[in-house]
């Protein structure tokens, strides 16, 4: 007589198990949202850094005197564009080879949550 097998099907190795559990898929969603909070805020004060820029790259092209000069019409295109981190004042003209050369040099602080905050330092120049 044959002895039956108790194991009628043949032995598969097992795997691992693959997938994302509940605690990973919170772990991620904290991480992706952290960073997108952080996108957010600070999407506003890049955007108003290329708006600078882009102003100051004009008044250098225009080739200001004297920093009165180059402060009033920095006043007059940020009332226009609604520049607030910024003055007039603020700006830096220095004659190079008879070129003037407008620079600006500033901080944005944004508050995230309550002990931490991000701290972006701009600067740039017309050339």
């Amino acid at each position: 007589m044959v002895k039956a097998s108790s194991n009628l099907l043949p032995a598969v190795p097992r795997r691992k198990q693959l997938g994302l559990g509940f605690f990973g898929l919170i772990f991620y969603v904290v991480i992706l949202g952290g960073l997108g909070l952080i996108g957010l805020k600070s999407f506003p004060i890049y955007a108003e850094y290329l708006k600078i820029d882009r102003i100051v790259k004009k008044i250098g092209a225009d080739s200001p005197k004297s920093v009165a000069e180059a402060a009033s019409s920095f006043e007059r295109y940020s009332a226009i564009e609604d520049i607030t981190s910024i003055r007039g004042a603020d700006l830096i003209v220095d004659s190079k080879s008879g070129k003037s050369v407008v620079s600006y040099r500033y901080s944005k602080k944004i508050p995230l949550f309550s002990p931490l905050s991000l701290v972006f330092d701009f600067e740039g120049s017309s050339q």
